[in-house]
């Protein structure tokens, strides 16, 4: 789907070697004859050279100036810190803080099957680079496509962990403090995602690409349970706020909750009609889900046919479906066969979700969506789901005509679709990352944009992890971003003055 095409790539080398006397398809050939110079067949041909050919002209030349990109916008670099460890993309990371606020800690995998975890002083001044893959002599086979501690879950006297998943159907926890590798656990055929559980973070979910959920006690590496029943690979899933249930989601178009104790599945709500429960109606298939938020009764769902899904884990309903990408003859392709008839989903598809969690004045019943479009889109969900802020970057038509007639095609946009989204934890306000190397921070009131933040280059943004200054009542906070071109950029940012700005 077109968040795996975004990052997450395979290593598809198979160490084999053409023979040279193949050919591209595979068929031999034989090997050249030799040719007799004096043979009577061979007829010497004269050139004259009178008829030689002129020089080429300069105007044919090709602009080496094209060739090596020196025509590409110039992009500032306002990020605070970089960390150039990595040698391919950056799939995935994480922030953490360590001894009191002063050692900041980040956690990154990538498409190079390398893992991470650098140690920055809080005045930026000494960094420590730690390559896991080296220091667990058990080096990782495949990408390491997701990263996550557990140190939001766990209290001072508890084991502070963290969780490398990878495409080689490994799990590796270690002992974040003593810096160790704890468990190399095994079962999925590829991890795609990992989440701790909220109740003191000793237990891990996982999904895999073969359809399966596991769930591991992460301290002992005893296999809890596996939960079956996805048709496809199961794209996102996390447990329910209060620890009591798991939810996952796949690219089978089923949102399925489960009892962890039991490994049963509680309810299946299945995709792509107002019930969750009947046929499917995008092209006659269930649509594929990309991601997913969980509040306390709601799950959010994003999924390939422009629609985030509503669902509650209560009631078993799908309680509303946010249309975040209209239909339009756009999106659809057509052609004889039934594979050329599919729907176009590269122009539709919702790939970040969320709640808004704030407490106390600042705690509205919102969500928002981001999608390949570029756009993201503010919910009211205590007025039937209705659509409070359209987000657009100023700089997102190309064509303002061409977008008035088709407002989903890409030809019309130069600004690249979101890949994350994060809310402020008590401030209505959103994180978005995306495909043009762009992070930027919205208000979710009225839908303007506040402030733009760029890396120096235009490269697709995988990861997005955001941590907030507690003490500073999070007017500040540190945001990670992990790219296409290797490179884990942080931003220090000043919230407050984003928002008198």
């Amino acid at each position: 789907h077109p968040s795996t095409s975004l990052g997450k790539r395979r290593n598809m080398n198979d160490g084999t070697k053409k023979d040279d006397n193949m050919t591209n398809n595979g068929q031999e050939v034989d090997d050249p004859e030799f040719i007799d110079l004096n043979s009577p067949d061979v007829v010497e041909v004269e050139i004259n050279e009178a008829d030689d050919l002129e020089p080429m002209e300069d105007d044919d030349d090709q602009d080496e100036s094209n060739i090596l990109g020196d025509n590409e916008p110039n992009v500032p670099d306002q990020s605070s810190f970089s960390i150039d460890c990595h040698k391919d993309s950056v799939y995935a990371v994480a922030l953490n803080f360590a001894d009191n606020g002063t050692n900041l800690q980040v956690l990154s995998g990538g498409g190079d099957d390398k893992a991470f975890l650098t140690s920055i002083k809080k005045d930026g001044q000494e960094k420590n680079v730690f390559d896991l893959s080296e220091g667990s002599k058990n080096p990782h086979k495949d990408s390491v496509s997701c990263v996550a501690f557990n140190t939001s879950y766990v209290g001072e006297k508890d084991k502070k962990l963290f969780a490398l998943g990878c495409f080689d159907g490994t799990i590796q926890i270690w002992d974040l403090d003593a810096g160790s590798l704890l468990h190399k656990l095994e079962g999925p055929t590829d991890v795609e995602w990992v989440s701790w559980h909220p109740k003191g973070g000793s237990v891990l979910l996982a999904g895999s690409t073969d359809g399966t959920v596991w769930m591991y006690h992460a301290l002992t590496s005893k296999c809890l349970q596996v939960f079956c029943g996805h048709e496809a690979d199961v794209t996102c899933g996390d447990f329910t706020m209060d620890g009591k249930l798991a939810v996952s989601a796949g690219a089978d178009g089923t949102v399925r909750v489960w009892a962890p104790r039991t490994g049963l599945s509680k309810h299946v709500f299945r995709l792509g009609d107002n019930t969750g429960g009947g046929e499917a109606s995008y092209g006659g298939q269930q649509p594929a889900t990309t991601c997913m938020d969980i509040s306390p009764t709601l799950v959010l769902v994003g999924s390939e046919d422009g629609n985030a899904y509503l669902c509650h884990v209560g009631n078993k309903k799908v309680v509303a479906v946010l249309q975040h990408a209209k239909d339009d003859s756009s999106v659809m392709k057509t052609g004889g066969t039934d594979d050329e008839s599919m729907i176009d989903t590269s122009l539709r598809s919702v790939e970040a979700v969320g709640f808004f969690k704030g407490v106390g004045d600042s705690q509205y019943n919102w969500c928002a969506t981001g999608g390949v479009d570029g756009v993201l889109k503010v919910w009211d969900l205590g007025n039937n789901g209705q659509c409070r802020q359209v987000c657009v970057p100023s700089a997102i038509v190309v064509d303002p005509e061409k977008e008035k007639e088709s407002p989903n095609d890409a030809e019309g946009f130069k600004s690249g679709g979101i890949t994350k989204l994060q809310w402020h934890p008590n401030l209505p306000l959103i994180f978005t990352s995306s495909t043009d190397g762009v992070v930027r921070l919205w208000d979710a009131r009225t839908g303007s944009l506040l402030q733009s933040f760029t890396g120096g280059n235009m490269e697709t943004i995988n990861s997005l992890d955001v941590y907030f200054d507690a003490s500073k009542n999070n007017n500040e906070c540190i945001l990670a971003t992990g790219s296409d071109d290797g490179v884990i950029r942080l931003f220090r940012i000043d919230i407050g003055a984003a928002v008198s700005s």
